[in-house]
């Protein structure tokens, strides 16, 4: 779903709020009012880590945020409930599940769109002329199941989490991607287990036919902002991957949370790279399978880096054809893994032309061994009562 958003944005008339896009989901026709998955609502914790104590400054945030790629008013109050409940759990304030619900019912019932769109106005002339229907009457019929799912949850506590999903429709393939349904969904499974991190996560990625991925990543945040960085198993925390970059993550918010961040230390050196792109440049490299370990490579968004294992798998379609994976660890702390298909036509092209075609690039010295993780400051402990 979300590489036709990011397409539609590179446009060069397209803005963070004018990105309307048409897409095709299970072989129909939909448009960017009716795009209400939970890709928004994944992405959103950053807003609430760098705006504690100024919720308001979150959730315009979230808003914000959201609307680059999904239009529907499911993906916007996910975004906006998972958000509400990491602002709650992230407070210091000692409270009982039925106080947590009581919080977010209240949250959902009193929130008023005009103190979240004051930058929104012709955002919602767009789609309220898109959709057919004003903005206002589809958000409020959304903010009602939301309240809906928010009573399930409440009254489904004593029963099996996997009739709880069902009721919420985490199973049916028409909703089980949606953004309410999967923060309702994560919420459930942190009400019934959240006092221990690995049993919670365990069950919400074991829970096959729903977004096994999604929900445990949720519950594994909703849980870390109420217990802290301590409550993940050390085992796996010994296997993380760019655990040391999550830490840099969370201290560059915490900082920018106290109001006392005077740069943004995660921003590449773009001019570094610039500098340093002739040649180099990833994409372009593993498109053209010019690309080895040990090379020096650059990325716009991620910068410089290292490529440290390059492999190729053969596809099994119609046609054939091999993908190659190249996994690089950048100077930031990221890792990543880039993939470019070839078909077998364009790979015997390849062989043919080695022969005239002596393009090469030159990698410099070995790349570094990373640094440890720094153990970071410790986040707010358990707040929220689960027995």
């Amino acid at each position: 779903m979300l590489t036709r958003p990011a397409k539609a944005i590179s446009r060069r008339q397209a803005e963070w709020n004018n990105n309307f896009f048409d897409f095709e989901s299970r072989g129909k026709h939909y448009d960017y009012t009716q795009a209400g998955a939970n890709g928004g609502a994944m992405r959103i914790s950053p807003h609430v880590l760098a705006n504690i104590n100024h919720e308001l400054s979150a959730m315009k945030g979230i808003f914000k945020n959201t609307v680059i790629t999904h239009g529907h008013p499911r993906a916007i109050w996910g975004g906006l409930l998972y958000g509400k409940c990491l602002s709650t759990l992230l407070s210091d304030k000692p409270r009982g599940i039925e106080h947590f619900l009581r919080d977010l019912e209240s949250f959902v019932t009193s929130l008023e769109l005009r103190l979240i769109d004051d930058e929104l106005e012709s955002w919602i002339i767009r789609w309220s002329k898109c959709s057919g229907q004003p903005f206002t009457i589809a958000f409020d019929q959304t903010r009602k199941e939301v309240l809906d799912f928010l009573s399930i949850i409440g009254q489904s506590r004593t029963q099996p989490l996997e009739k709880t999903y069902e009721t919420l429709g985490c199973f049916a393939p028409s909703t089980k991607g949606s953004g309410t349904a999967t923060v309702a969904a994560a919420i459930s499974v942190f009400l019934k287990h959240g006092g221990d991190y690995e049993h919670a996560v365990l069950k919400a990625i074991n829970m096959f036919g729903s977004d096994t991925d999604t929900i445990g990543s949720m519950v594994g945040a909703m849980i870390g902002a109420s217990k802290g960085h301590t409550a993940l198993p050390d085992r796996w925390v010994n296997v993380m991957q760019d655990y040391g970059y999550f830490i840099r993550t969370a201290e560059a918010l915490t900082r920018i949370a106290l109001r006392k961040a005077d740069s943004n230390d995660l921003i590449v050196d773009h001019h570094r790279e610039e500098v340093e792109r002739r040649d180099r440049d990833i994409v372009s490299l593993a498109k053209s399978r010019w690309i080895r370990k040990g090379q020096r490579v650059t990325d716009p968004v991620f910068g410089l880096g290292w490529v440290l294992a390059v492999s190729s798998q053969q596809v099994r379609r119609r046609n054939g054809g091999t993908m190659l994976l190249a996994r690089v660890a950048f100077d930031t702390g990221q890792t990543c893994i880039f993939r470019s298909y070839q078909g077998y036509r364009e790979g015997q092209n390849a062989l043919e032309g080695q022969e005239v075609r002596r393009v090469s690039v030159e990698s410099r010295t070995a790349p570094p061994r990373r640094p440890a993780a720094s153990s970071g400051s410790s986040p707010s402990q358990f707040a929220l009562s689960l027995d």
